[in-house]
Parts: structure tokens; sequence; C-alpha cells
């Protein structure tokens, strides 16, 4: 199994890796916030066999940053950090202005493209103008919309967009969007994360996520698709292979 999008500077490092370990995780992909964050996010990769990264600026982080700090971000690629993120909009929270949020995001967006590099993409009540964003760059860059929250509609543009959809332990909440949203996703552009420590998937909800807990990630969306669990931790490592490169 492997835990696409968790945040193991927000817990105990050395304890969920030995326990996602022991529950079949063979690899994790820890992902970047900020400045800060992010390097700290490559000294776990450095650390850790199967512990890769990402590094970017979360949108509630935005009004910290300017575009043009996006070289730095730039400059510590490489090793096990696969891809920028997580980057893009929140209109939800609105913790940094939109002011900031979307220049920063077009910025990271166009640097992805010109690097060949993967996005991993945060968006809550911002689906148009996540949209709006990305669709220039149909073709030159790929990615994925990390815990998945959108109908129908968001996920066929999305797909059309050649992004890959996740979802989150939050996929186990409400099983009749779970049956209309993992009908309509192709099973070859799924991908499966914890999002931990947040988001804690049944039958755990209401404990602090961990990566070891995306097993139930992956049971529940076993039987919903009716694709058997072996089958679909293969499924979900080609995905992730094709589009992280690890």
């Amino acid at each position: 199994m492997i835990d696409t999008h968790c945040h193991l500077t927000m817990m105990d490092a050395d304890g969920a890796v030995s326990e996602a370990i022991s529950s079949g995780v063979d690899r994790i992909i820890t992902i970047g916030t900020d400045w800060k964050d992010s390097l700290e996010v490559k000294k776990l990769t450095e650390r850790f066999q199967g512990v890769y990264g990402t590094v970017g600026i979360h949108p509630h982080e935005s009004k910290r940053f300017a575009p043009r700090d996006v070289e730095r971000f730039l400059g510590i690629l490489g090793g096990r950090i696969v891809a920028l993120g997580e980057v893009g909009l929140d209109f939800y929270k609105n913790y940094s202005p939109r002011e900031y949020q979307i220049p920063l995001f077009e910025a990271f967006v166009s640097a992805a493209a010109e690097g060949g590099v993967p996005l991993v993409v945060h968006t809550r009540s911002a689906q148009d103008k996540t949209l709006e964003i990305l669709s220039p760059y149909k073709g030159k860059v790929k990615g994925v919309i990390h815990c998945f929250s959108g109908n129908l509609e968001f996920a066929r543009k999305v797909l059309d967009l050649g992004f890959y959809i996740s979802f989150a332990g939050n996929i186990t909440y409400n099983e009749n969007r779970a049956k209309e949203l993992l009908g309509f996703v192709p099973m070859d552009m799924l991908l499966l994360e914890t999002d931990a420590p947040f988001l804690t998937p049944i039958p755990l909800r209401g404990k602090k996520n961990r990566p070891a807990y995306i097993k139930h990630t992956y049971n529940f969306v076993s039987r919903i698709t009716r694709v058997g669990f072996e089958e679909l931790e293969r499924r979900i490592d080609e995905n992730a292979s094709s589009l992280f490169g690890i």
C-alpha cells in the first residue's frame, strides 16, 4: 500500500513510519506546506527509505510569500522530493486573501509546466478559479487534486485536464456520495491518501489520523468498487508510480 498524501511533520514521524510499515504501507508521500515545513519534509525523505515528499506553499500560508519565492522550492526538488505541493486555492477558510493565493498558485503551475514537475493541488470552494488557472496548461502539466471534495461535473473537468483524483478518509463518511464518485472516476486515474493527521477514515473517525490507517480507506474503496484489495493496491501503486515516478 501507498499513502499518497500525509503530513509526517505534524506527528511523531518515527512512530508513524514504523506503524505504517507494520500495517503493510511500504511508501508514504509527506507533503510540504511552507518553506520551513518543506525543508523538514526533505530531511524526512533523506532519513526514511520509503518516504517521499513534496514541497510547496499551502494556500493558507500564501500571505507570507510572493510568486518569486517559487524559485526557492524548485531549488530543493530532487532525490525523493517528487512534486510541488500542496499548492492551490482555499476560498472556504480564506486564511490568506485571494489576492495572495491566486498569483502564487499561478506561479507554481507555471513552474511545474516549465520543469515537468507534478503538482499536488488543494482546492476548496474555489473550483472555478482552479480550473481557470489549470486549463491553459492542459497537456503541459500533470498532477492530482488531493482530498477531492467536488461533484461529478468538477471530477469530469479535472479528468479532462489529465489530473488524477485522490480520495482521503472522508470518502468513507458518505456511502452514497462514495458510490457516485468511485463509480465515475476511472481506476487508472484514482489515488488514495490519508491527509493524516486529518480526516480519519471510518471506523477510526474521531482519532488523529495516521498513515497506517490508509488500509481502512483501501478496504472501503475495495468494497464499493468491487475491486479486490490486492488488485486495488496494484492499481494505486501503478498510478502513483506513473504520476510521481516512484
